[in-house]
């Protein structure tokens, strides 16, 4: 006992500060997207990197709109939207407080204009797309927004283009001709949005928030994933962050809980089960959907044997998004179900009045250079890591010349501790060196 005493008194408080003090994440922390609606040309290469189909593109060409969407409660946070953007319009942010009471909380949407095709008249790209591939053009060395030519030719929708290519290849072939049906299909996955509660059932969900603020039984259901929210549970139980401090307890039974928390995707076989613990839950409950599969059936839910999230069973109160969701994120869910932490996030719907030009990044250095910058430092750190040295990197390649950049980047690494990332700067130097001295060299 005296011991054990000793020890803790050693040891100190373990436990962490969090939901009364904002608690401070590792560096390189994934947390929420943070989409920004000026800097983004609805390429549509995040939606098509995307594992999970959080992010998703579709057309109304009747009305000339192109509809940019993410929903957070399918995004695992890989962070493969922020490797692919070619302007660098989506980043992952370190915010883990993302629980929301409706999944229309959990969207953020983004409409952009449609330019008509010269030669059918057919609405097909979004300007700032075309703009900024001019611009890029341009920075080659190539004919860019300047020539009337090119911007002719990038005015012409795909189909178009085919149906002038097939017209060549006849008069070049004759008596042959491949016939081709283009033509890419979008799939956009729509979640249901409504929300059936019983009035009466959702007054006495109020009264019961109010009685057991201090004192919740929470009882758990795996519907079929992989294990990796549970883990994250165990770990919010635990002392480090302590929920009995706020009331919170895990129990064994269903007719003990008065809170229902559902992780994984809901899959045929526990479909049964997991309506016989709602069932035997006496009501007034409060439901949980855990984790992105528990939110929207996650990367499984255009599996065979899923029904999807947690909401096509029954209605849920609460959303808390995350891959899995992280112990700290868990607690502000159950403070956000309890409504004793305020909810933070909010849907988004941005609308493009007037088409804003975007330049690619780092302009003023010759593309063939800033190429070389980029793969190498990918390379040798990885896609997302090493955009991030070379964007570092290319940031003093704009403020002078050879002596000046030379002298910054021996001032930053005499302050950076990290031997690889020195390494990995000299490497990058190394390369920016040998191009000044081809280059001066030609000119002598």
């Amino acid at each position: 006992m005296f011991k054990l005493l000793k020890k803790a008194l050693q040891v100190g408080e373990a436990t962490v500060e969090y939901p009364f003090k904002p608690l401070e994440v590792a560096p390189g922390f994934r947390g929420k997207p943070v989409y920004n609606f000026q800097q983004c040309i609805a390429c549509g290469a995040c939606a098509i990197a995307c594992p999970a189909n959080a992010i998703t593109m579709d057309y109304n060409l009747e009305k000339g709109i192109k509809s940019w969407k993410i929903f957070y409660g399918r995004c695992i946070f890989c962070g493969r939207c922020e490797e692919v953007c070619p302007p660098g319009a989506i980043t992952l942010s370190p915010d883990f407080e993302l629980a929301a009471t409706a999944k229309e909380d959990l969207c953020c949407q983004a409409d952009f204009q449609l330019i008509r095709c010269r030669s059918c008249g057919e609405f097909f790209a979004p300007p700032k797309e075309l703009e900024y591939i001019l611009a890029a053009l341009e920075q080659a060395g190539q004919p860019g927004s300047a020539s009337h030519i090119t911007r002719q030719i990038m005015e012409v929708c795909p189909q178009c283009k085919r149906r002038q290519g097939i017209k060549t290849a006849v008069k070049s072939l004759p008596g042959r001709l491949a016939n081709s049906r283009g033509g890419d299909k979008m799939i956009t996955v729509k979640g249901d949005f409504n929300d059936n509660r019983d009035t009466k059932l959702a007054e006495l969900k109020e009264k019961l928030k109010k009685v057991i603020k201090r004192s919740v039984n929470v009882y758990r259901v795996d519907c079929g994933g992989c294990n990796g929210c549970e883990i994250e549970i165990f770990a919010s139980i635990s002392p480090v962050y302590d929920p009995e401090r706020l009331g919170i307890k895990v129990v064994a039974s269903p007719r003990h809980a008065d809170v229902l928390l559902f992780t994984g995707p809901m899959t045929r076989p526990m479909r049964l089960p997991a309506l016989r613990a709602y069932q035997a839950t006496p009501d007034p409950k409060i439901v949980i959907a855990y984790g992105t599969c528990g939110c929207s059936g996650g990367i499984f839910h255009d599996a065979y044997s899923v029904w999807g999230g947690t909401d096509s069973i029954f209605p849920v109160d609460v959303y808390i998004p995350g891959c899995p969701p992280t112990p700290a994120a868990t607690l502000y869910g159950l403070g956000v179900a309890l409504d004793l932490l305020q909810q933070t996030i909010k849907g988004e719907h941005h609308v493009e009045d007037e088409v804003s030009r975007v330049q690619p990044g780092h302009p003023d250095i010759h593309p063939d250079l800033r190429k070389d910058i980029e793969r190498e430092a990918r390379r040798l750190s990885g896609y997302l890591h090493g955009k991030q040295i070379a964007d570092k990197y290319l940031q003093f390649l704009e403020e002078g010349d050879l002596q000046a950049v030379d002298r910054k980047v021996k001032g930053f690494l005499k302050k950076e501790k990290d031997p690889r990332l020195v390494e990995v700067y000299l490497k990058l130097h190394r390369i920016f060196t040998a191009r000044m001295e081809r280059v001066t060299g030609n000119v002598g």
